[in-house]
């Protein structure tokens, strides 16, 4: 297995534009890279490589000048280990371009998330209720679960001291059905709203070049919304934090509105540019 070979991991909605940016990247890259596209499919134990898939995108690929094309299945999302275990990794030697609109938790040289404008009305973030309500209900059920069979509470409770606590079950039935009986009394808390990063757009938090791909001039405003609505996420290190996990401060982006059908697209060079400075 190559030591220096390079993953470029592009991801985004479906009909995002993933497969014409890989085109581009293709077209404009002198030496080889192989193309494989990751799915899903349900029912499967591990992953399973395919090596000439005839996908839509697989030939379209291959006809741009990809050195081989490959198909990742894998059911769920697959891991770093899953990807770095798989034949994909340990048969293919050349610098790997992967496609796909899965939120993958393996390293790579770099992540480009592809996406559309914003609609009129859509936002980079999308507001959700708290979850008080739903944590109330879970302590509910427990109490009720551990009232109905005191002993596999205990059980399960206690299993882990020696020697055992023991209680006998009509004195846990009392205390449970008390416990039940402050928490119902308690007023519910209010619920907070909380931030997500809106459906299709989960990767604009971590990746290292977000494309946002422009068919007309009319999406312009939506396009530019989007980039700074971007632009304040990834400034704001606690809420990015919160919403991708503590190493997305650590990465440095780029975002780029483009034409990818346009080759001459002032965006689409500097993304490829982007691209170019880690392969």
């Amino acid at each position: 297995m190559s030591i220096a070979r390079r993953i470029i991991y592009i991801t985004g909605p479906e009909g995002a534009g993933k497969t014409a940016f890989a085109v581009r990247v293709l077209s404009s890259k002198p030496y080889g890279f192989g193309y494989a596209r990751i799915r899903l499919e349900p029912g499967l134990k591990e992953p399973v490589t395919r090596m000439k898939p005839k996908s839509p995108e697989s030939v379209r690929c291959k006809a741009i000048g990809a050195t081989g094309c490959f198909e990742l299945a894998c059911w769920p999302e697959p891991s770093h280990d899953d990807l770095w275990d798989s034949d994909l990794i340990l048969d293919c030697h050349e610098d790997l371009l992967l496609e796909g609109d899965l939120s993958v938790g393996f390293a790579t040289t770099l992540t480009v998330a592809v996406c559309r404008p914003l609609a009129p009305g859509q936002h980079l973030l999308r507001s959700v209720p708290g979850d008080s309500s739903a944590k109330r209900a879970k302590d509910i059920l427990e109490l009720e679960k551990g009232i109905a069979d005191p002993d596999s509470m205990l059980e399960q409770t206690f299993k882990h001291l020696s020697p055992p606590i023991t209680l006998s079950t009509p004195t846990v039935r009392k205390r449970l059905k008390a416990a039940l009986t402050e928490l119902k009394a308690v007023p519910l808390p209010k619920s907070i709203p909380r931030p997500l990063l809106s459906p299709g757009l989960h990767s604009l938090g971590t990746a290292g070049l977000v494309v946002v791909n422009l068919h007309n001039p009319d999406e312009a405003q939506g396009a530019e919304r989007l980039l700074s609505e971007l632009k304040a996420l990834r400034n704001d290190g606690e809420l990015l934090k919160q919403l991708c996990g503590p190493t997305a401060t650590r990465i440095a982006y780029t975002a780029v509105t483009a034409n990818l059908v346009s080759g001459t697209d002032a965006g689409l060079k500097k993304a490829l540019a982007r691209v170019h400075r880690v392969v």
